[in-house]
């Protein structure tokens, strides 16, 4: 689904392990500026990834064998949503493949914060709305959904 079925989301595919590896060594070199400008405002783990990427530890892609950037372009009203919904909807049809999949929000905060990662990977300009995914096989099977908070409904 997407907004007015306009179909705007638009998927590029990285199969090859050297160039996934490349976009996470990115990420890493962004989350490692980012916190030596402004240390006391990024997140408490931007070190501790950096730190894990120097000792050769990939804690950005896990070393996922295939990464996928949906996005769409600044003309699609609805963009954000289309992008989630696609991304939610790969995410449901992977599973019922056996694949898995890992939405990789360090790679968006890369994409969001670097013209360098966003030139590396190949994201258009006029593409703000965007988000990466991660597909790989899984090395465990869960056979129950993780504990939920209850959710906050108000019926009127």
């Amino acid at each position: 689904p997407s907004g007015g079925n306009r179909q705007p989301v638009e998927w590029m595919v990285f199969t090859d392990a050297d160039r996934i590896r490349e976009i996470a060594g990115q990420t890493a070199e962004w989350m490692r500026e980012v916190t030596a400008k402004s240390p006391r405002s990024v997140p408490p783990y931007f070190p501790l990834i950096v730190r894990a990427w120097d000792m050769g530890y990939n804690s950005v892609t896990w070393s996922a064998p295939v990464l996928i950037v949906a996005s769409a372009a600044q003309e699609a009203a609805t963009g954000m949503i289309d992008v989630t919904l696609a991304l939610s909807y790969l995410d449901l049809a992977a599973r019922k493949l056996g694949l898995g999949t890992c939405w990789a929000g360090r790679v968006e905060g890369a994409l969001k914060g670097s013209a360098a990662v966003r030139e590396s990977v190949g994201l258009p300009d006029g593409d703000p709305y965007h988000y990466p995914m991660m597909i790989g096989y899984p090395k465990r099977k869960y056979y129950r959904a993780p504990e939920r908070k209850a959710p906050k409904i108000t019926w009127k």
